[in-house]
């Protein structure tokens, strides 16, 4: 098995897992030969993207905790980023993997304004997205 990147007549690539299995006559005086080429280029792509992800979160995350100050009075931690009690509430659903309208509805406010909470998080932690925002919340105990 391999992956393969085949350029087609359009320009376009695609990626291909590609398989071949041998047949054996009965005699096995002749060997056959069955080539199956799988599109996995949506997969790939994705795999990618994921990777890159991961990437760029670790290397966030070793930024920050670089840059942190060294106290290790969790209090601190927490007041540190100045996350009002709605935004703490916010950011503990965020991490529990709620939509915005999910946390409207828990919080009994409207997607907008939730979606206005998760924008100050953001650039209060200064972090990209949401996930980045869980994970900095969850380990510097903030959730």
């Amino acid at each position: 098995m391999i992956e393969k990147w085949i350029e087609l007549p359009d320009g376009s690539q695609k990626c291909f897992d590609v398989r071949i299995y041998p047949i054996h006559d009965r005699s096995v005086e002749k060997t056959y030969v069955v080539k199956m080429g799988f599109d996995i280029t949506d997969r790939k792509l994705a795999s990618d993207k994921q990777s890159q992800y991961m990437e760029a979160l670790e290397i966030s995350l070793k930024r920050f905790e670089k840059n942190q100050s060294h106290s290790t009075n969790s209090t601190k931690s927490k007041n540190r980023f100045n996350l009002t009690k709605r935004e703490t509430e916010v950011i503990r659903l965020v991490s529990e993997g709620l939509s915005n309208s999910e946390i409207s509805g828990q919080l009994l406010i409207s997607p907008h304004t939730v979606k206005t909470h998760v924008t100050h998080i953001l650039n209060k932690i200064g972090v990209a997205d949401r996930t980045q925002a869980a994970v900095l919340a969850a380990r510097l105990g903030i959730i």
